[in-house]
């Protein structure tokens, strides 16, 4: 294949990638004032909700309960309900986040992916300072 030509099938993968919709949860615990949290493998990544591209087919609850086990170990099964979730878009590729609560603070999270997830917490929502404004 000629360098130019497989140039431009990478842009065109790339482009297509990250129009690829996302799912994943927002895990609260039973008082809702602490969520869980991933942090990539990669140095420099950042923390986010548990989350990931949909594969074709798949219906979005079975991918965020899918993506939610693989990075937090945790399953979700049955608990993804269709009419509790935030949804945004951003740079084309839309983003559907299911709301779980009632998730236990003894929890034990443990990625199933190798390699992707360094780091998964629960966090709290809001520090003493924020009640104070």
């Amino acid at each position: 294949m000629p360098p130019e030509r497989a140039e431009n099938a990478f842009a065109e993968f790339m482009a297509y990638k990250t129009r690829v919709p996302v799912r994943g949860a927002i895990l609260l615990n039973n008082t809702m004032d602490k969520c869980v949290l991933v942090k990539g493998w990669k140095s420099g990544a950042s923390w986010s909700f548990p989350r990931g591209k949909i594969n074709k087919d798949e219906r979005d609850e079975d991918c965020a309960a899918r993506e939610v086990l693989e990075e937090t170990g945790y399953d979700v099964e049955g608990r993804v309900h269709s009419d509790h979730f935030v949804e945004v878009t951003m740079r084309e590729q839309n983003m559907r986040l299911y709301i779980i609560p009632g998730i236990s603070e003894e929890t034990k999270f443990e990625p199933r992916t190798r390699k992707e997830i360094s780091v998964c917490k629960a966090v709290s929502l809001c520090s003493n300072a924020c009640l104070n404004f």
